[in-house]
């Protein structure tokens, strides 16, 4: 082996020991969101290897609409807002024909009548700003409906794809390691598995966070 070989091959063992270091760093960060979301002590150690188990959630789009219109507060106001601004209408309309009977009798100039008209225009500007922020409030509930069902689709995704890719760098990390064994590779050939399956395992752990998150965030919508 020449010297630049010899380079060479110290540089791909430093750098996989690099790699390896850096990606140990990201197992913990991934294990600490881990216990963060399902309320774990932070010294709790999640193997991947026990391939926790996810939820993963059918979404109906159109009843989780139908449940957050129910269950949000801030719809529920602006349909009250509506309401009554068609009571406030009504009323305005309902004393015109007071005040113009009370002119005719008692002989006003007709000055009433132009409040009046005034009123019903005011009550009906009015019903009209309610009832499009209730629209502008019904596009944003569904929009955010749509956008927590995409995520937990996409999120349960991401784990079907992280769960494949952990099982085929594990098998392959246990061939390495036998091969290693009888020098039929180097050992930077090795460290390259070992980081593989560890960014696997890594990449794992963030996907089951993500899917358990979305399906809080779905829950709550």
């Amino acid at each position: 082996m020449s010297e630049v070989d010899s380079l060479k091959f110290e540089l791909e063992v430093s750098r996989a020991a690099f790699n390896r270091t850096r990606s140990q760093q990201g197992l913990l960060r991934a294990q600490a969101s881990l216990n963060k979301v399902l309320g774990f002590p932070a010294t709790t150690v999640v193997v991947p290897d026990s391939m926790l188990s996810v939820e993963r959630q059918t979404i109906d789009v159109a009843h989780g609409v139908t449940e957050a219109i129910a269950n949000r507060w801030d719809y529920v106001l602006a349909v009250m807002g509506v309401e009554n601004r068609k009571m406030g209408l009504r009323d305005a309309r309902r004393t015109s024909p007071v005040t113009v009977s009370v002119n005719s009798t008692i002989g006003f100039d007709g000055s009433a009548r132009s409040k009046e008209r005034n009123a019903v225009a005011r009550a009906q500007n009015d019903l009209r700003i309610a009832e499009s922020n209730l629209a502008e409030q019904r596009r944003q509930l569904e929009n955010e409906v749509r956008l927590a069902a995409q995520r937990v689709a996409n999120a349960s995704l991401q784990l079907d794809l992280a769960e494949k890719q952990s099982l085929i760098t594990r098998r392959t990390l246990e061939i390495q390691t036998a091969r290693y064994a009888l020098n039929e590779i180097t050992s930077v050939e090795l460290l390259i598995d070992q980081a593989n399956q560890r960014q696997a395992e890594i990449g794992l752990l963030q996907a089951q966070v993500e899917l358990l998150t979305a399906n809080e965030e779905w829950g709550e919508r």
